[in-house]
């Protein structure tokens, strides 16, 4: 899987998620509320889509995810 898109309706992204996804490439990230720690463990390569100032957007940058707007 290359791409992957968490809907609107999520609100919470669990630890591990996506652990281990290494082919994954984009994550499109609706607007949780919740995104806890090591979500994408062992994925150097994905970038996060997700909208300005949201969770998804920070956590990208605190974790050194690269991260665009759409």
């Amino acid at each position: 899987m290359k791409a992957v898109t968490v809907p609107e309706s999520v609100r919470t992204i669990e630890k591990y998620a996506f652990y281990n996804c290494t082919a994954l490439e984009e994550c499109v990230i609706g607007n949780p509320q919740i995104m806890e720690n090591d979500i994408f463990t062992n994925d150097k390569t994905v970038k996060i889509i997700a909208e300005s100032k949201s969770a998804a957007e920070k956590y990208a940058k605190d974790n050194n995810i690269k991260t665009e707007t759409p």
